[in-house]
């Protein structure tokens, strides 16, 4: 029997993937003997477009923007500063202007790629992820003018994404194209896998009353591996490691729980991207027991959540986007402290019995006293991954990886 030819829209996929690209990656690399893969994705690192790692063909997409990002984007200098600076601005003209934001060179890249893949036979389905929203849409694009099928991984809902289009000058105009588009995209799709938040989202009653093909899925973040155990100590060490984005996902309750002078012994390592860093940055200053990283690889922030005591999570603002990050936390086996927003935002954790939950608008001195108990107590306790395991089966990679494969 041939091999099936799945082309893959990866946006940051590799060598510095989002956590969607994690998840992608989670999914793919389980499918290596029994397809043939490529993924389009952005070129990360300004190496060759064209390449073949480890069985995997991939197309890497650049620009001369994205190159000079490349280039700086993990240069803590002040030159670095200055370009990332200017790049962030030219970026949010182009949000400002253009309906399909900057990355329209990766959705039109992304077309001409997988029709040079389908004149060779090398294209039999594509797999999308959202983010970026370009890719789905590129998928679509495709299935109409060559008729090729394409699957959906729908992690975060474009159309409800309140960080989009803050800087926009026809917002109610783009947002209706931004909901018409993935009304298409859905509808055409031959199946569309979405994540678990889905279900808050407006956009899911449009899906069900249309009959549009769906399953509600996980991350496919957890398998058997042996957590890395810290060693024993007087300092709690915590680390947060993800994205804060005005309206979205906000540090002020982190920022006002550790801000208490009585967690002298408590220390904290932040590794953070988004608009709060400044913020942060200068916050941290102020108290000997944070660490502010700023952005870093994620081989350095993996590093850093291995040595750590206890881990934290920090709730979206939106129910439709569930941090897929709660559950790599699941897989180190260690303790955690949710700042969450909605009591719903708990449900998650009902299998994971170490956690301790926070609401992060309304700290209280009580609060205070819970976290510093909880960290004492929890120092040095570990979740058996078995039963990990056992609670959350339907984010296990392999379950996922043939759910999937199903499918494709």
């Amino acid at each position: 029997m041939d091999k099936k030819n799945i082309v893959v829209f990866g946006g940051d996929y590799y060598p510095y993937p989002s956590q969607n690209g994690v998840c992608l990656q989670n999914l793919i690399t389980g499918w290596k003997n029994c397809a043939n893969i490529t993924v389009i994705a952005y070129n990360q690192d300004n190496g060759e477009k064209y390449r073949t790692i480890d069985g995997i063909k991939y197309v890497f997409i650049n620009s001369p923007s994205n190159k000079l990002y490349n280039k700086f984007r993990f240069d803590k200098s002040r030159k670095a500063k200055f370009i990332l600076g200017i790049l962030r601005i030219w970026r949010g003209l182009k949000t400002a202007l253009f309906w399909l934001r900057y990355d329209g060179n990766y959705y039109r890249k992304c077309i001409r790629e997988t029709n040079k893949l389908v004149k060779k036979g090398e294209a039999d389905v594509i797999l999308a992820a959202c983010y970026p929203f370009s890719a789905i849409y590129a998928a679509y694009k495709c299935n109409k003018k060559s008729g090729i099928e394409y699957i959906t991984y729908i992690l975060d809902v474009n159309s409800e994404a309140k960080n989009l289009r803050k800087f926009c000058l026809f917002p109610h105009t783009y947002k209706k194209r931004d909901i018409v588009a993935e009304m298409n995209i859905l509808r055409y799709a031959k199946m569309n896998f979405l994540s678990e938040g889905f279900v808050y989202a407006k956009m899911f009653d449009y899906v069900k009353q249309r009959g549009v093909p769906y399953k509600i899925v996980g991350f496919p973040l957890l398998s058997k591996k042996v957590p890395v155990k810290t060693q024993p100590g007087n300092e709690i060490t915590l680390f947060y490691a993800g994205a804060f984005v005005k309206g979205v996902r906000e540090p002020y309750g982190l920022m006002k729980l550790f801000s208490n002078e009585r967690l002298k012994n408590v220390k904290l390592i932040l590794c953070t991207i988004g608009d709060c860093q400044e913020e942060l940055a200068s916050w941290a200053k102020q108290y000997d027991n944070v660490e502010f990283k700023g952005g870093v690889e994620r081989n350095v922030a993996n590093s850093f959540a291995d040595n750590a005591d206890i881990l934290i999570n920090v709730s979206n603002k939106n129910q439709h986007q569930i941090p897929s990050k709660i559950f790599e936390y699941f897989q180190r086996c260690k303790p955690i402290v949710n700042l969450y927003y909605d009591d719903k935002q708990k449900n998650m954790f009902a299998g994971y019995p170490l956690t301790l939950h926070i609401q992060q608008e309304n700290i209280s001195e009580a609060d205070v006293d819970a976290f510093i108990k909880f960290c004492n107590e929890a120092k040095g306790m570990y979740e058996d991954i078995n039963r990990v395991l056992e609670n959350y089966k339907e984010y296990s990679i392999e379950y996922l990886q043939n759910l999937f494969l199903q499918e494709i």
